[in-house]
């Protein structure tokens, strides 16, 4: 009588068990993630996040990168076409090709990213209210 009662009692934990984890399992909802891969010519992968513009250029590809600090407003048109207005705390730039390529901080996206200087329609340093015509001679200075 007494294994009975010890087999009915393990069934009814076994049963209580179950009922607990498929009431977490269904209620865990799951969020698919988007990464794209690129291939870079060198023949390594990178990841790059969504927000990314695909069309900016690596800025490991930059020839001898040149350290430093300015803030400037860039009206920048990316390789989609779209045409947005951010504040770029501006890191380092270097030759990228027939162009130039600035990394900083930029404040519209809250992230690190590259800005290619031949897609920059407008530039102005926020400190001095300086109209910039030629980025990559400004911040050589």
């Amino acid at each position: 009588m007494a294994l009975m009662y010890v087999v009915i009692g393990s069934v009814v934990v076994w049963a209580i068990y179950r009922a607990i984890v498929k009431a977490r399992s269904s209620s865990v909802q799951e969020i698919p993630l988007k990464v794209t891969v690129r291939y870079e010519k060198s023949g390594t992968e990178t990841r790059r996040d969504s927000e990314e513009d695909e069309w900016e250029g690596s800025f490991w590809e930059v020839e001898q990168p040149h350290p430093t600090n300015a803030r400037l407003h860039l009206r920048y048109v990316d390789g989609a076409g779209q045409q947005t207005e951010r504040t770029v705390d501006v890191r380092q730039f270097g030759a990228f090709g027939p162009s130039c390529l600035l990394i900083g901080h930029c404040n519209l996206r809250n992230a690190t990213r590259s800005f290619r200087t031949d897609r920059i329609q407008s530039c102005v340093d926020v400190e001095t209210g300086e109209v910039v015509s030629d980025v990559r001679s400004y911040l050589q200075v």
